[in-house]
């Protein structure tokens, strides 16, 4: 079944404010685009499994008891299962690694540090900092490589959050 980006936005938005009983994240200046839209930030410590999801999805936002239709208990464990699969990449993982799980965003970036979409939800993203392997950090007058490996392993990376679309 093909959606597109603002049917899978709609999709996590209706998942995270109607079954959470108290906001996940906050609107971050660093995490905000040019529009201002704010970033929401969920992460796979807030669902951890379907359990979790249920208990939380048992009450509204005022702590009173909800029902949960079956449609939204299956939009929950869709985004859960997500954060499981971008959690997988972890520090010591190489460029080409990720790239598996992940793909490049437009924006600024360079060699060594830059966002990464999830191929299966591209509102799902990471910033990743790398080691070079193989040349230096900086060219001879100090300007950050644009140069990217396959090689290249992981020394920073974010945790997955929640963001709209970035386009050069």
């Amino acid at each position: 079944m093909k959606t597109n980006g603002w049917a899978i936005a709609a999709l996590v938005l209706v998942c995270v404010f109607s079954t959470m009983a108290a906001p996940v994240g906050s609107p971050n200046k660093q995490d905000q685009n040019d529009s201002d839209r704010p970033a929401v930030k969920i992460t796979a410590d807030e669902v951890q499994t379907d359990v979790l999801v249920k208990d939380r999805a048992d009450k509204d936002v005022n702590g009173t008891e909800s029902e949960v239709g079956q449609g939204t208990q299956e939009q929950c464990n869709w985004l859960a299962d997500l954060l499981v699969e971008a959690e997988t990449v972890k520090v010591g993982v190489t460029r080409a690694s990720l790239l598996k799980v992940f793909t490049t965003e437009g924006g600024l970036s360079t060699g060594l540090r830059r966002t990464y979409v999830l191929r299966r939800c591209h509102i799902v993203k990471v910033d990743v900092e790398f080691d070079p392997t193989g040349r230096p950090v900086a060219d001879a007058e100090g300007r950050a490589t644009l140069i990217e490996s396959d090689d290249d392993v992981i020394v920073k990376i974010s945790r997955p959050y929640l963001a709209w679309g970035v386009a050069d």
